[in-house]
């Protein structure tokens, strides 16, 4: 089954087509990495998927249901969530709260007033489970703001994990990790392969090695290759484009 499909998406800003005829089918449960060089049309190509922006042409397929024109929120509530780059947390409430806001927004709880919703065992049990998957149990009643860098980024994923996506989409999981941080997201996403579909832009190599079941290269607004690690390690072009005709990528 395709979980997610573009078909000929072109964006263009002025003068720039930012995606220029980006067609790509990603299959249920595959961690599908976008890679390329700085301008390449990655940041585009997310916004276009979430539906920040508008495709000048093409068409997106979300389990065959066309939800080109869709809202970022439709998006959403059929299943397409998305981790930022930079996170986007509420500091001054608990670890645990910020996870039962999401789990109340799926479920569509009517409370209005947070400490209702903090009382709701239907709420912070999935909450709950959520913070176990993702190593952040023992932290569940500390500040969001006290958290270290790496613990908002879980935090940040915990989120986004309770609205059940389809598709999740992880733009730079990895921005500003050191690198036992970045060792442990890596072993988090690892345990969600298999089980959602990841599209996954990041600029960490190893990661997306790791990761990856496929990857796509994009170039000046188009995909270059799509295959597995092995064949986009071996790919001349890509050693020219993006990897650097020097570097060894095989190693």
């Amino acid at each position: 089954m395709i979980a997610l499909s573009l078909s000929y998406l072109v964006k263009q800003f002025g003068a720039l087509r930012a995606t220029d005829g980006v067609s790509l089918d990603i299959p249920a449960r595959e961690c599908h990495a976008l890679i390329g060089p700085n301008g390449a049309g990655k940041s585009t190509l997310i916004g276009l998927m979430t539906g920040e922006l508008q495709p000048d042409q093409g068409g997106i397929l979300l389990a065959g249901q066309d939800v080109t024109a869709w809202s970022v929120d439709k998006r959403a509530r059929a299943g397409l969530a998305r981790s930022f780059q930079i996170t986007q947390l509420i500091y001054d409430m608990s670890v645990l709260d910020n996870v039962v806001l999401a789990v109340q927004a799926r479920v569509g709880h009517s409370f209005h007033f947070i400490r209702s919703v903090q009382s709701d065992d239907r709420l912070r049990e999935p909450a709950l489970d959520v913070l176990e998957q993702i190593g952040l149990i023992a932290r569940a009643h500390d500040m969001a703001g006290d958290l270290s860098h790496g613990e908002r980024r879980q935090l940040e994923l915990a989120i986004a994990l309770a609205m059940k996506p389809q598709i999740l989409l992880l733009d730079e999981p990895m921005a500003g990790m050191g690198p036992h941080e970045t060792a442990r997201m890596v072993e988090i996403l690892r345990s969600l392969r298999g089980h959602i579909t990841m599209v996954l832009v990041e600029h960490d190599m190893d990661v997306v090695f790791a990761l990856a079941d496929r990857i796509s290269v994009l170039v000046a607004g188009q995909i270059m290759i799509t295959g597995t690690s092995a064949e986009v390690r071996a790919d001349e072009r890509v050693r020219k484009a993006y990897l650097g005709e020097s570097q060894d990528v095989a190693s």
